[in-house]
């Protein structure tokens, strides 16, 4: 068969699961990080960037605006998309450094583009010092992005959420019992960390449980949402990501150590060996992405350090220590555009 007629017919078919899977959530991350450097003396007007929808639906915009104050006061934060006001909210500064989180959210259609402008306006003419803003742009989609370490990752099954965070190497978490109930401000520090995951685990008294990489390459993983009662999955692992299989009984973990890429189920409170996924090992891998779903089959992506993605279609077997079950491997280029 054509190569390209191949892999045509094998994304429409991964397409086409996804889509009738309502339990699965992906979510597709944009970072635009703009260097403000100015005193907050009057308000200040600042355009973060501009967003354009390739596709009708929701966007979730995120920011992280730092500001310094030399003595504790407040602050009116407004973001506007177009003429649109999307957030209006007085903040409290402390002394010192100080890290805000807004969210805020738009429907847009395909094909339209708004600019995005912070703007930032004292209580009383102060020193406050508007370092720099942080914008996320984030929305449900089927995406994988295999060559940068994602920001955010969530995962959604009935009756639950959970989302992580990375900022500056800090890990911030966040569950609710439905999409509605998502807010920022209640998002809680977790641990300091090099990457973050998260997956459900069960169905009908759902666990959210937490994964972090910690500075020394070690993978960690909790069930409490406490970094005090991590238990070790992995060490010297680089990146990785995890899913849930088997209707939400076990979790896949997917990591790549030494440039090659490795698996493990979770089962209960029992993790089984490590197992080598089946790729050229003469070639180095530098990013892993195991979409999201609770179905018995999870789409596994792998990347090479040329550029080169690697699908596997792999259905993991309930009893630990059982291979995941054939792949269906396709190599190319520009998998996803």
């Amino acid at each position: 068969m054509n190569i390209v007629k191949e892999l045509s017919a094998k994304v429409s078919e991964l397409e086409r699961k996804i889509g009738t899977n309502s339990n699965s959530a992906f979510l597709q991350v944009f970072e635009n990080k703009s260097l403000i450097g100015r005193f907050v003396q009057g308000t200040v007007s600042h355009n973060l960037g501009t967003v354009t929808a390739e596709v009708s639906g929701q966007t979730v915009l995120q920011g992280l605006v730092k500001i310094n104050a030399d003595v504790v006061n407040s602050v009116n934060i407004k973001l506007f998309a177009g003429n649109m006001l999307l957030y209006d909210s007085d903040r409290v500064l402390s002394v010192g450094d100080n890290e805000i989180f807004l969210m805020a959210s738009l429907m847009l259609v395909e094909g339209e583009s708004v600019e995005v402008v912070l703007e930032v306006s004292p209580s009383e003419v102060l020193s406050n010092y508007l370092s720099t803003a942080t914008l996320y742009l984030w929305l449900n989609s089927f995406s994988a992005k295999t060559n940068d370490k994602s920001v955010i990752n969530a995962d959604l099954s009935d009756g639950l959420m959970c989302v992580s965070l990375m900022v500056d190497k800090k890990i911030y978490n966040f569950s609710a019992e439905d999409v509605s109930s998502l807010d920022f401000s209640k998002f809680f520090y977790y641990a300091d960390g090099l990457l973050s995951d998260c997956v459900i685990l069960g169905t009908e008294s759902p666990t959210c449980c937490w994964f972090r990489l910690a500075s020394d390459n070690t993978l960690y993983m909790s069930k409490s949402g406490n970094v005090q009662d991590e238990r070790v999955v992995a060490k010297g692992v680089s990146v990785f990501s995890v899913s849930a299989f088997g209707e939400r009984s076990g979790i896949l973990v997917c990591f790549i150590r030494d440039n090659l890429p490795y698996y493990m189920t979770i089962e209960g409170e029992s993790l089984s060996s490590e197992m080598a996924f089946e790729v050229n090992k003469g070639k180095k891998y530098k990013s892993v992405c195991a979409l999201k779903s609770n179905s018995h089959f999870i789409y596994v992506v792998i990347s090479t350090d040329s550029g080169t993605n690697l699908l596997f279609d792999v259905a993991p077997e309930l009893g630990l220590g059982s291979r995941v079950g054939d792949c269906i491997q396709i190599e190319t280029k520009m998998l996803y555009g």
